[in-house]
């Protein structure tokens, strides 16, 4: 239970600047604790107007934030901590969840000098895996985003496509960057540990956004696998260069048509309206996004 503490001034009288120096962090937490249903909709700056509004009081933003960490610790518990139990986490789930694969990585079984230390998780459920190798399209779409908190990092994720179109969890890392390395080694466990063992990778296509290191990781870790750029990540870029929603429905029509001379049609309305768009589409190699040139099973996201 965060310590309460009342100011000793009247609560009605704020203080000139913007940081009362007799309010703590703790006491700005403690009746903010019921306002935020989730971890995720704590900010300092409704901390800051809840104070304000309810005591007069301004407090700073900086200790508006602190009493942000210390909602979150009451939340979800403290970081470092979570952090010490994950190896004995990573044993439970595997021993309760049959098929499960969670791996827990220090920094001295992956870089030469490490201790210690958390360095990298990977993880799969065993249903996943299960239902991946049986009815799941030939499809993998890998992606990465940036973890907030306390210590950061990179969420990578390798996403199944259903029969419905439907997204399907398949594997998640936690990696310290998304450079090359880290691909790499997310693929190669993604390889070794989730993808059937009988499958060839010619059978996979793999979908993703042409990210810093990705292709060359994905040619190292899973050769002769059919790869994909990201419709979605195309036509956003497209927009952003162009902003033409014409031009990207032409885009779009040329990455899903079915016969070549549809293609080349669609390609040829674009340069007349667009000659440097129809040139920066051609620089993209169209055996990674065009349907019709697509060699992949699994087809484009």
């Amino acid at each position: 239970m965060v310590k309460r503490f009342v100011p000793e001034h009247t609560c009605s009288r704020t203080l000139r600047g913007n940081d009362h120096p007799l309010v703590t962090a703790a006491w700005a937490a403690d009746p903010c604790l019921g306002l935020f249903p989730r971890p995720g909709d704590v900010r300092p700056a409704l901390i800051r107007a809840y104070i304000k509004d309810k005591w007069g009081i301004t407090i700073s933003y900086a200790k508006a934030f602190n009493a942000k960490v210390i909602i979150h610790e009451i939340m979800c518990g403290n970081a470092e901590a979570s952090y010490r139990i994950l190896p004995a986490y990573a044993e439970v789930m595997e021993r309760c969840n049959p098929g499960t694969i969670m791996c827990v990585y220090r920094s001295r079984e992956l870089w030469t000098g490490g201790d210690n230390t958390f360095g990298r998780l990977f993880w799969s459920f065993g249903p996943s895996i299960r239902a991946f190798s049986r009815t799941i399209r030939p499809l993998i779409l890998i992606d990465g985003t940036h973890l907030r908190g306390k210590y950061k990092g990179i969420l990578l994720t390798a996403t199944a496509v259903d029969g419905d179109g439907g997204l399907f969890p398949l594997a998640y890392a936690m990696v310290e960057n998304e450079m090359y390395e880290s691909w790499l080694w997310f693929l190669r466990l993604l390889r070794q540990r989730v993808i059937p063992a009988e499958k060839n990778n010619n059978e996979f296509t793999i979908s993703s956004d042409r990210m810093k290191g990705l292709p060359r990781a994905i040619d190292e870790a899973l050769p002769g696998l059919y790869h994909s750029y990201c419709i979605r990540h195309l036509n956003a870029n497209f927009l952003k260069t162009f902003k033409s929603q014409i031009l990207c429905k032409l885009f779009s029509r040329a990455v899903y048509a079915l016969r070549e001379r549809d293609y080349k049609e669609t390609m040829e309305c674009i340069k007349a309206k667009n000659a440097k768009a129809e040139k920066l589409i051609s620089e993209i190699p169209k055996e990674n996004w065009a349907n019709v040139y697509l060699k992949g099973l699994g087809g484009i996201c």
